[in-house]
């Protein structure tokens, strides 16, 4: 029985995350169609430039770590 219990829980777990997406994309959509928002407020540009400062944190690490303790290679 407590099986049935569990798969029932997790159901009901994913058909509320479906239900609060499709409301959040519905929300969007409404709200994008009252208000003229420009093309960059909606398109996923911004995250161009987190993805280069990552890679440049990234390879600043991996030279500070293959040098000596001093800076010394």
């Amino acid at each position: 029985m407590v099986p049935l219990a569990l798969f029932s829980f997790n159901v009901g777990v994913e058909l509320g995350q479906f239900m609060f997406i499709a409301v959040v994309l519905v929300a969007t959509h409404l709200v994008q169609r009252v208000y003229e928002l420009p093309r960059q407020a909606v398109s996923p540009q911004p995250m161009s430039s987190g993805r280069s400062q990552r890679s440049g944190a990234l390879s600043a690490l991996i030279q500070c770590s293959c040098s000596g303790p001093w800076g010394d290679p």
